[in-house]
């Protein structure tokens, strides 16, 4: 579907991504021990400033407190280790796929099918012959997500980079808020789209 632009939020330990446009790292930054092909988002400030709070602590566990400074520097300058929270606008209408919907519309479908052929391919799985039957008669409520995610392995950055090449800019929920950090929505953006969005300074958010 084609959503209108919205504010967004991204937290983490970098201080220079609004300079590099979400250049990707070739080191893990955040809570996660890999470097990822996307970003998380989410729809509420509050949401930001708990990410950015899990990501310093992971950090700081990862590396013993000694994060290899070398790390943390963008076009000879340093930047501290700390929790930044980004405001993040996407630039205009983008192509969003709503990951928890029941149903999709026709338009939205066509590219899911897409991206499962797009798996598939990656994959070579031939048990997924049967799933487009299903898919062109529009199949059960969430069908098409299980179909994706059984195609991609389950496998998040696989999931995410063939809905990319299939012409979704983002993917919104994602994920649930299982864990009650006030994110609101989460929000998918893959590095390969980051053009449709733009980024301001950071703020640094500070313990109370």
């Amino acid at each position: 579907m084609r959503c209108k632009p919205s504010l967004l939020y991204h937290g983490t330990t970098i201080g220079w991504l609004h300079l590099s446009g979400f250049g990707r790292a070739e080191f893990a930054y955040g809570e996660c021990a890999d470097p990822s092909p996307f970003i998380y988002l989410c729809t509420t400030r509050e949401g930001g400033e708990s990410a950015a709070c899990k990501a310093y602590n992971q950090v700081q566990v990862r590396c013993k407190n000694k994060p290899p400074s070398a790390h943390f520097s963008f076009r000879d300058t340093q930047y501290a280790i700390d929790r930044y929270v980004y405001e993040v606008k996407t630039k205009a209408e983008v192509e969003v796929l709503d990951f928890q919907a029941e149903r999709l519309d026709a338009k939205d479908l066509a590219r899911v099918k897409k991206a499962i052929k797009l798996a598939k391919k990656s994959t070579r799985c031939a048990a997924l012959k049967t799933y487009f039957v299903l898919i062109a008669l529009r199949m059960k409520p969430r069908t098409w997500r299980n179909q994706l995610e059984t195609a991609c392995g389950d496998r998040h950055e696989r999931i995410v980079r063939v809905l990319s090449e299939a012409g979704f800019h983002m993917i919104k929920n994602f994920e649930r808020d299982a864990d009650g950090q006030q994110y609101g929505e989460v929000w998918v953006l893959p590095i390969s789209k980051v053009s449709c969005v733009t980024l301001k300074q950071p703020v640094t958010y500070k313990l109370a």
